[in-house]
C-alpha cells in the first residue's frame, strides 16, 4: 500500500510519448490500470533582456524537477534531461521536445563568449505558474513562457541573533515564499551576519536561521514547512539590498 507513480514511454517517430499518472494503491491492490499517452510539446516564449545583453547571449533551459527510472518494454529507459531553448536575436524562442505530466523548473547560463555578463532571470511566467518559485506542468496549446532577464541582481543582508546576542556559525536558510523552488544556505560569519548578493526573482522570502542544522534537511520543503511560522518574510527588489533581524530557532533532537 501507498502511493506510487504509474509511467510508460516510448516513441512515435521523431516524437517522445509518455503517460504519468499518480495512484494511490490501498491494501488489497488496485484493479487493471489504463494510460493515455500523451505526445511530447513544444514550448513557446519569449525574452527580455537589457539593451546590453542580446537574447540569443543567454542559454535557456527547463529542467525536470523529478525523475522517472521506469525501465520499458525493449530496454528504453525514460531519461527526462534538461531541454534547451532554441532563442533567436529579437528573444523569440522555443523548447521542444518537452514530456507532459512532468514538473520542469527553468535555468540559464550564459553562451560562449558571453562570460564576461552578469545578471539573473527576474522572472518566468507559464500562464498562472511563477517558474522562479517553483515548477509547473507544460502542455500543448496556446500558453507562452514570459521571461525576463535583467543585469541587477538582489541582495539581503541577514543578522541572526539569539534574543539580544549576534550568532556565528548559525544556518541561515532563505527561499522564496509558496512554490517549490530550491532555498539557499550559508552560515552567519563572526559577526552573526549572513549576506545572499545574488538574489533573482523581486518578491517576499522566507529566512530560517536553524541551530545545530548539521545535515541537509533544509533542502527539503517538508522540514522547513515546521518551521514555517518562526520564519522571517522579507521583500527584496532586484537591484536593492534589503535587511533583516532573524532569531535563532531552536531545534528539538526528535525533529531532525
Amino acid at each position: 500500500p501507498g502511493r506510487y507513480k504509474l509511467v510508460a514511454g516510448g516513441r512515435e517517430g521523431t516524437r517522445r510519448i509518455v503517460a504519468v499518472r499518480e495512484i494511490s494503491v490501498p491494501v488489497g491492490g488496485l484493479p487493471e490500470q489504463s494510460l493515455e499517452m500523451q505526445r511530447s510539446v513544444d514550448v513557446i516564449g519569449h525574452l527580455t533582456t537589457p539593451d546590453n545583453i542580446m537574447p540569443d547571449q543567454i542559454g535557456l533551459s527547463l529542467t525536470p524537477r523529478e525523475t522517472l527510472t521506469t525501465t520499458l518494454l525493449g530496454g528504453v529507459l525514460i531519461g527526462v534531461a534538461s531541454s534547451r531553448a532554441e532563442i533567436s536575436p529579437n528573444g523569440d524562442f522555443v523548447v521542444r521536445d518537452v514530456l507532459p505530466g512532468v514538473r520542469y523548473g527553468i535555468g540559464y547560463n550564459f553562451k560562449g563568449g558571453a562570460n564576461a555578463l552578469s545578471g539573473t532571470l527576474v522572472a518566468a511566467r507559464y500562464g498562472g505558474a511563477d517558474l522562479l518559485k517553483g515548477s509547473t506542468v507544460f502542455e500543448q496549446g496556446q500558453k507562452k513562457l514570459d521571461a525576463t532577464f535583467d543585469s541587477r541582481l538582489g541582495a539581503v543582508r541577514i543578522q541572526v541573533m539569539d534574543q539580544d546576542k549576534p550568532q556565528a556559525g548559525i544556518m541561515t536558510v532563505m527561499r522564496p515564499r509558496g512554490g517549490d523552488a530550491a532555498p539557499w544556505a550559508r552560515q552567519s560569519d563572526s559577526r552573526g551576519v549572513v549576506t545572499f548578493a545574488d538574489v533573482r526573482g523581486s518578491g517576499d522570502y522566507e529566512v530560517y536561521a536553524i541551530e545545530d542544522l548539521g545535515n541537509e534537511s533544509w533542502l527539503l520543503g517538508a522540514f522547513m514547512d515546521q518551521f514555517l511560522e518562526q520564519a522571517r518574510i522579507v521583500h527584496i527588489e532586484i537591484g536593492e539590498t534589503a535587511s533583516t533581524t532573524v532569531q535563532v530557532i531552536k531545534v528539538e533532537r526528535g525533529l531532525k
